[in-house]
Formats: structure tokens, C-alpha cells, sequence
């Protein structure tokens, strides 16, 4: 009984305690920061030559010991996205000029917002106009808005047609449109283009005589967000290449080693030549026993005839951490493809994690066994998604301990430990007067 009670409190204080026996730590160098920033430290090939293949064993911990949430991240290229809402205005007044220009005033409705631009609606080809977009206050012209922008329609020529007048709305609720010379003789400048014996273009205007029709005047307003994209890609370092021809499958097969960093591409260099070969991507970490596993397959091709040099040498596979990979082309009849070299790329993966001024953190890793910690990075994740732009952290020397001790795991669980073997002097001391009592419970009565 009192075995087993051992055994299961020590069992306990075993699986309290289990951290990950790292070996490997590097302390994070932050600039100056005078509140709680988002910092990103970014991994680089000493970290994934010794970190478990799931990051599983990466912490992040302050200048105390005191673990640090944290979240690993590929890092990703963000842009602008722009999004345009259009809508038909109230027009108020239209009116013909006298100088053959057309006004047109329109009002914003109370729900409206203020239009980033315009457009001028026209079944209309092959025209040039000028429009100008005045800002009014109290029915009077406040503002040129557009400058004179033109707006033309060059269908016959080339496919080129603007019908957008950009402009500054600002506090406008009310605004006139000027198009110009919509009746007179329009010169289209659009040219009859023919090619003379020195290479000079000659033409003639054009010119019709044609009302310019307008259908309706559109606003447009344009909203711009910033979105993650693709995530960046680097190129890793890698060691000389090793080719054999294989005569029985008749492939040629390319064999390179790794450091353990994310591939997700795998590009070739050829000296020359055209193909079209089909590429089967394996990988490994036991290449030694000959245990190879199937990552992807591809083509990779290249025509080169009379100056014209065309070729796709880039193969894709998902993202892996391996020691060593291997192409194997099939050639076939045909003779092997003359590889220069290849390249690995994958993503640039980051830690993040929120840091407070004046405290020291520092990284460590090295047990490719470890189990991930379940840590609260809901705030990090939050905090990114808002647009929080995090600080740059790099990563200093690396220092080595003993495997298997931790630095910091009594601080960590020194409090629980205490209470666990309080606990168990307490339920040694309960059985001893459990048993205490039943003996003087059996004991003889004399008296």
C-alpha cells in the first residue's frame, strides 16, 4: 500500500515536472523599447539543425526563468487590397453650355460617402474629352477637385479606354461635372497608322461630326486594407551535389543534405541543352537504411532554338524538414540532363511574443522529442491580426548544457513539488496513525 502511494506521487511530481531536455539557448537581442511591444525573432539554420521537426520544443523565456508565450509563424509578404463600391448619384441639374460643354450637378445623399472618383457612363467609342469636377458650396463653385483630366476611347486602334476622372472630394456634399466640347467637331486623334520605308509612322486625323452621348455618372469609392500574402521564401545553403545514373530504372539521381531547414521548392541549374523530364522528389532521414519516402513529383524542361531560350527548372512540395533529398529524373533513352547545382528554399519561420521593457529573454531548443507546451498565444495572434507591426529581434550566441538538465525546471516547479511531497509526508503520517490506532485497538485489555 505505501508502495504504491510512492510510486504514485512520484509519478506525479515525473510528469509535473516534464520539460523538454533542451541543451541549446540563445539569448534575443531587442532594441530599446519603452512599453510592451510585439517582437519577431526569426530561426535561422543553427536552430532548425537542432529543433524538433514540429517546433515542439522551442520556449521562450524572460531574464527569471518564467516561460514566455510565444507562437511560430512563417513570415509573409503583406499588400494593399484595394476595394471599390460604386453607386448612381442624384443629379440635380443638367445643362448645356454655350460653348458646347455639358453641366452637370449632382447632390449626395445623406448616407453616401465621399467618392474617391468618377465615371462617365458612354456606349460612345473612339472619343477624346476633357472633364473637370468642381467642388460647390451654397450652389457656388469652391474647388477644382480633378484638375482637367482626360477621358478617351481608342477601340479601332488599340484597346484602350478611360472613363475614370479621379478626385479629391474632401467635405463636398454637392459637386458639378464640366465635359467639354461635347458637339462640336471632334478630332479623335485616333491615327491611320501606316509604316514608311524608314520606320516613321505617317497618318491622318480623323474627324466626325457626332453629339457625345452620356448615359449616366457613376461615383466610386475606394477602400484599401493590408492582407498577408504568400509567405517569403529564402535559399538555403547547401553542400555539393552528388549525381549516379541508376541503369536499371534509367534515372539519373541527384542526392544533397540539409540542415533541417523548411523546403518547399527546389530549383535546378542546367548547363544547356533541351529536355522535357519528369522529377520525383524523396526524402529522408535514415538514408542510410535505405528508407526513402515520396515528397512530389514535377516536370522540369528547357527549349533553346535560334535564340529563344525558354525552361521551368522549379519544383514544389509541401513543407519538410529533412537531412537528405533526392531527384530522381527519368531519362530514359535520352542522356542525362546536365545539372550545375540545386537550390532548397522555404519559408522564413519567426517566434513572436510579446516583450516588456527592461527584461532580458532568451531562446532555447534541442530535444527533438519534445511534447508542445499548451500556451495561451490567442493575444499574439490577435494583436498580429489587428495590424501590430512587431520588433525586430535577432538572435545572439549559442551556449550548450549537459542534456537532460534544465535550468530552469526547479524554479519552475519548486512550488507544486513542495506541496507534492508535503502531501506525501502527510498520507505517510495518516497511514502511520491508521496503523498506530488498530494496534491499540487489538491490544489485550488487562486491567
Amino acid at each position: 500500500m505505501r508502495f504504491s502511494v510512492v510510486c504514485l506521487l512520484l509519478g506525479s511530481i515525473l510528469v509535473r515536472a516534464e520539460e523538454p531536455a533542451n541543451d541549446r539557448f540563445r539569448p534575443i537581442l531587442i532594441p530599446v523599447i519603452a512599453r510592451e511591444e510585439l517582437v519577431a525573432v526569426r530561426l535561422d539554420r543553427q536552430v532548425y539543425s537542432r529543433c524538433a521537426n514540429t517546433f515542439a520544443d522551442l520556449r521562450v523565456r524572460d531574464s527569471e526563468g518564467a516561460r514566455i508565450s510565444h507562437t511560430v509563424r512563417p513570415l509573409t509578404i503583406t499588400h494593399q487590397v484595394v476595394s471599390e463600391t460604386a453607386w448612381t448619384p442624384r443629379l440635380t441639374q443638367i445643362k448645356p453650355l454655350p460653348d458646347g460643354s455639358l453641366q452637370i450637378d449632382i447632390d449626395l445623399e445623406k448616407e453616401d460617402t465621399a467618392p474617391s472618383g468618377l465615371r462617365i457612363v458612354t456606349p460612345m467609342m473612339d472619343f477624346s474629352n476633357r472633364v473637370r469636377v468642381i467642388g460647390l458650396k451654397n450652389g457656388e463653385p469652391a474647388g477644382n477637385l480633378s484638375g482637367d483630366t482626360a477621358i478617351w476611347d481608342y477601340s479601332s486602334l488599340i484597346n484602350s479606354r478611360n472613363d475614370r476622372v479621379p478626385m479629391a472630394a474632401g467635405t463636398f456634399r454637392s459637386f458639378r461635372i464640366v465635359v467639354d466640347k461635347t458637339t462640336e467637331e471632334l478630332e479623335s486623334q485616333l491615327m491611320e497608322l501606316t509604316r514608311g520605308m524608314q520606320g516613321k509612322a505617317q497618318g491622318k486625323v480623323i474627324v466626325q461630326r457626332r453629339p457625345f452621348r452620356i448615359d449616366r455618372v457613376d461615383f466610386y469609392t475606394l477602400k484599401s486594407k493590408t492582407v498577408s500574402g504568400d509567405p517569403v521564401l529564402e535559399n538555403h545553403d547547401t553542400p555539393p551535389i552528388t549525381i549516379n545514373f541508376d541503369s536499371v530504372s534509367q534515372s539519373t539521381r541527384v542526392t544533397l543534405e540539409s540542415s533541417l531547414e523548411p523546403v518547399t521548392r527546389i530549383s535546378l541549374g542546367v548547363d544547356g541543352g533541351n529536355f522535357n523530364r519528369q522529377v520525383t522528389v524523396e526524402g529522408s532521414d535514415r538514408p542510410e537504411s535505405g528508407s526513402w519516402r515520396t515528397l512530389g513529383t514535377g516536370t522540369i524542361r528547357r527549349l533553346s532554338f535560334q535564340g529563344i531560350v525558354e525552361e521551368f527548372m522549379t519544383l514544389t512540395i509541401p513543407e519538410t524538414r529533412l537531412r537528405v533529398y533526392r531527384l530522381a529524373i527519368a531519362d530514359g533513352d535520352s542522356p542525362p540532363v546536365p545539372i550545375k547545382y540545386v537550390t532548397l528554399s522555404g519559408p522564413v519561420r519567426e517566434v513572436i511574443f510579446v516583450a516588456r521593457p527592461g527584461i532580458d529573454y532568451q531562446l532555447e531548443y534541442g530535444d527533438a522529442k519534445a511534447t508542445a507546451p499548451r500556451l495561451d498565444a490567442a493575444a499574439i495572434d490577435s494583436l498580429a491580426a489587428r495590424g501590430f507591426l512587431p520588433v525586430v529581434g535577432t538572435l545572439g550566441e549559442e551556449t550548450t548544457v549537459q542534456a537532460g538538465i534544465h535550468p530552469h525546471l526547479w524554479k519552475d516547479y519548486l512550488p507544486w513539488i513542495i506541496g507534492t511531497i508535503i502531501t506525501f509526508l502527510g498520507v505517510l503520517l495518516a497511514l502511520g496513525l491508521y496503523n498506530a490506532a488498530r494496534k491499540v485497538k487489538d491490544f489485550p485489555d488487562t486491567l
